[in-house]
């Protein structure tokens, strides 16, 4: 007999559920009031660029979708969830 004991670390940038990433993401203040464009981290290492709207508040969610965990079976990928900070 053969036992593998794995162990899986959280991510300090990203937290998973089931195929969707939710990762925060600290936006400054004058950008949340007048909106515009925010680099935010993805798997793939390069950044992407959200567009914040104008007069975003605390806990607003933007969705990029198809930047999330890929699918086993090749489906198609979970969202990147993004919270605003």
């Amino acid at each position: 007999d053969l036992y593998c004991l794995v162990r899986v670390r959280a991510h300090p940038l990203f937290a998973r559920d089931g195929l969707h990433l939710h990762v925060q993401a600290p936006v400054p203040f004058s950008l949340a009031a007048l909106g515009g464009t925010f680099p935010v981290p993805t798997l793939e290492g390069k950044g992407a660029v959200i567009t914040v709207p104008k007069g975003a508040q605390a806990g607003d969610e933007v969705r990029l979708t198809g930047k999330g965990m890929p699918h086993v079976r090749g489906g198609r990928p979970g969202d990147l969830v993004v919270h605003l900070k």
